[in-house]
């Protein structure tokens, strides 16, 4: 395809993309529940040991793991579209990693608005409905459980409306950049995602091409 990856753009509709992503935007979910769960009872764990230093370390390291998870996932969806894209089956969108990371995040998003409401008065309706959409998004984003306990001006971040959207940014933001180096096969490391026999030979090919 004479077309750079730059130039070209996507025009599938709703519909289609969700034909097309709804399988890897589930599957960060649910990766998300299983790190959720790992999250917190690690910084449970540490929690009760009175060690704050530990409870924010672990938190991080399930922090970090997760978002591993979410690079290679994409990397293989993007991966896979580039081959679509060069052999001019598929039109690339620079979007489309960025696009699978809100459609994951869609219960993330839909909590955290919802948990704006513990704005209101305290003792208030809205309010209360605010703070038990709170608790249950930090159930399903419990790898930062140990992170939110951090006050910020003697306020636990769990408790701040802004933390609770603060914490969706790096899964969406890595499934972005993720799906653009897979698309491009451009490798963070081989070590997370190692070239399979049928890549290194589709790479031998190219270079019998060029030279």
């Amino acid at each position: 395809m004479n077309e750079s990856f730059e130039n070209t753009t996507s025009k599938k509709g709703f519909g289609s993309f969700w034909k097309a992503y709804s399988y890897p935007a589930v599957k960060l979910f649910v990766t998300q529940i299983v790190f959720s769960i790992f999250g917190l009872t690690l910084s449970i764990a540490a929690g009760k040991s009175g060690n704050r230093f530990l409870q924010l370390f672990v938190s991080i390291f399930a922090v970090v793991f997760f978002l591993v998870m979410v690079y290679t996932d994409i990397f293989k969806v993007g991966s896979e579209d580039g081959v679509r894209i060069k052999g001019g089956r598929l039109e690339y969108d620079s979007l489309t990693g960025l696009k699978i990371g809100l459609l994951a995040a869609s219960p993330d998003l839909l909590l955290a608005a919802v948990g704006t409401l513990s704005l209101f008065p305290d003792g208030s309706i809205p309010s209360r409905i605010g703070a038990v959409a709170q608790m249950l998004h930090l159930w399903i984003q419990g790898a930062y459980t140990g992170i939110l306990a951090t006050d910020v001006g003697g306020t636990p971040m769990n408790a701040l409306f802004w933390a609770h959207f603060l914490i969706i940014i790096p899964m969406v933001l890595v499934a972005f950049g993720s799906y653009i180096l897979g698309a491009k096969d451009k490798r963070l490391t081989r070590l997370l995602i190692p070239e399979n026999p049928e890549e290194k030979e589709i790479k031998r090919e190219e270079k019998k091409k060029k030279g």
